[in-house]
């Protein structure tokens, strides 16, 4: 299991409540979070941007934590993720995933 999976497999276990840890204990910063990391914060260097993805939790708006609760960690490398994805779509770099609906039967 790599870090962004075995992220991934720990975000599920602490939802179980059986682990006594703390979302914003570590997040593994993926691939997608990067990019957006590096513009926003100005370095590349990964320790920066844990520190930058920290001061975001803890600077996000009062209406945030007042109608959804604090973003969690993950969650802030979440919206980096997308937030990358808006950037290149908006450039016309990106691209979209198509959604293909397919009709499920019962076996009978």
């Amino acid at each position: 299991i790599g870090p962004f999976t075995g992220m991934q497999i720990w975000r599920d276990l602490i939802l179980t409540r059986r682990l006594h840890f703390d979302e914003n204990t570590w997040t593994e910063i993926g691939p997608g979070a990067i990019p957006s990391l590096t513009a926003l914060s100005g370095s590349k260097k990964a320790d920066d941007h844990r520190a930058y993805m920290n001061e975001l939790r803890q600077r996000q708006p009062e209406e945030f934590t007042n109608l959804w609760g604090p973003l969690t960690l993950p969650e802030v490398e979440h919206c980096m993720c997308e937030y990358r994805k808006f950037v290149m779509w908006s450039k016309g770099l990106g691209h979209r995933r198509a959604y293909v609906f397919k009709e499920v039967h019962d076996a009978d």
